[in-house]
């Protein structure tokens, strides 16, 4: 215990006085302060610029009877009749004189001349349904309908009630997603940087005077925990500011339904994600470090890691489409969250936009934490066979045959 805690504390200093570590952190940090700050710090300056509740303006070519119509359809939309031709619309559009330009030819027939589209632009679908409300007006008052009899036509409101009697996909996706991202970056980010410090330490021979000091799992078990305590510190500052700074700005994002989904996930999955977080890293952390020791060069430290990283690459890819599908049911992510190595995101995804029942929950958590105590010791014998074996490289037949002689 003496000598894991010694090593323990060694590798989480070099973490912590590590100038990429720091940086990434306080850079993170920063951008996500930043990002979640944008609407309250564009108010500043717009209010600086005298714009605040500047009506936006809409260019349209049209008949005065109809732009003056649409004009009171769009009360909160400063209206504009262009006098222009069609080719005139679309010279003045591509010159830049205009960003976007409707030419409504007739009531029920328009065309939107517009620049760069923007990914969020919404003005085509305002003014298709401006028309439309108008056009029923119109047909409305043919049948000599009175105006009040109209408005309450038009205005009538549509009660909905959504019971949703399992799970909520569409305000799930979102913070799933991120918490899955986030484990595939961390795992990746840190698997790497153990696997280099492992074969580092070999390479330079320094790994034969301190393992004559110490035993072979001490230094596994003290990187990787190590390795693991800085990831989660990491990880628990960045998550730290995101919801500092959405609560410093929570008025700015009522209607954001995307943003507001993140930041509200349910206790349950919080616990869930932090228990396959935390052994789902161990595993893959392990199994890096265990890989690092098995190379003498570190030119060949890509080579050896490549397929536990294309399979790790593998499980988000299968676990993203699925999400993506909207089917976490399938025979494959099934068999991926019940298996060790893909069930902290196979089995993180099904219980949020799933349906899994408890007992199978119970079973892939029992089957991850039993897995761990194998990996682990899986990782040391491997560690311990690799990191005095130079030259050629290990071969798996090689290592089978020790693993059974110890």
């Amino acid at each position: 215990m003496k000598q894991f805690k010694t090593v323990f504390l060694f590798e989480l200093s070099n973490h912590f006085k590590t100038k990429a570590y720091l940086i990434t952190t306080i850079l993170f940090a920063v951008v996500i302060a930043v990002g979640l700050s944008f609407p309250r710090i564009s108010e500043l300056f717009s209010q600086k610029g005298g714009e605040t509740g500047a009506k936006e303006t809409l260019y349209i070519v049209a008949e005065q009877d109809l732009a003056a119509r649409l004009s009171q359809q769009l009360p909160g939309m400063d209206v504009q009749n262009l006098q222009l031709s069609h080719e005139e619309a679309v010279a003045a559009v591509k010159s830049g004189q205009y960003s976007k330009i409707f030419y409504l030819e007739s009531p029920v027939k328009f065309e939107y001349i517009v620049g760069n589209r923007s990914l969020y632009d919404s003005d085509g679908k305002t003014v298709r349904e401006a028309l439309r409300l108008l056009q029923q007006e119109a047909s409305l008052r043919a049948l000599n309908v009175s105006d009040s009899d109209i408005q309450q036509i038009l205005t009538m409101p549509i009660e909905e009630t959504t019971t949703v009697l399992s799970t909520d996909q569409s305000k799930n996706y979102f913070y799933t997603y991120a918490l899955l991202f986030l484990m595939y970056m961390m795992v990746l980010l840190y698997g790497q940087m153990i696997a280099t410090s492992v074969a580092k330490e070999k390479n330079s021979r320094a790994m034969e005077m301190l393992i004559t000091s110490a035993k072979t799992q001490s230094f596994i078990y003290g990187k990787v925990c190590a390795s693991a305590l800085a990831s989660f510190v990491q990880m628990a500052v960045l998550l730290l500011t995101s919801f500092l700074f959405y609560n410093l700005n929570k008025e700015f994002y009522v209607d954001n339904y995307v943003v507001q989904s993140l930041f509200a996930i349910p206790l349950s999955t919080v616990l869930y994600a932090l228990l396959f977080f935390v052994v789902g890293f161990l595993n893959f952390a392990f199994l890096f470090g265990a890989l690092g020791s098995t190379v003498s060069k570190l030119e060949d430290l890509n080579q050896a890691v490549t397929p536990l990283t294309l399979f790790f690459v593998a499980i988000y890819l299968l676990v993203s489409i699925s999400m993506s599908n909207g089917n976490l049911d399938n025979p494959l992510m099934v068999a991926a969250s019940f298996f060790p190595l893909s069930s902290p995101m196979a089995m993180l995804a099904r219980i949020t936009l799933g349906n899994v029942d408890a007992l199978s929950i119970l079973l892939s958590i029992l089957l991850l934490i039993g897995s761990i105590i194998v990996i682990a010791h899986v990782a040391v014998k491997i560690y311990d066979y690799g990191v005095l074996m130079y030259g050629n490289k290990m071969k798996f037949s090689s290592f089978l045959k020790a693993l059974k002689n110890k």
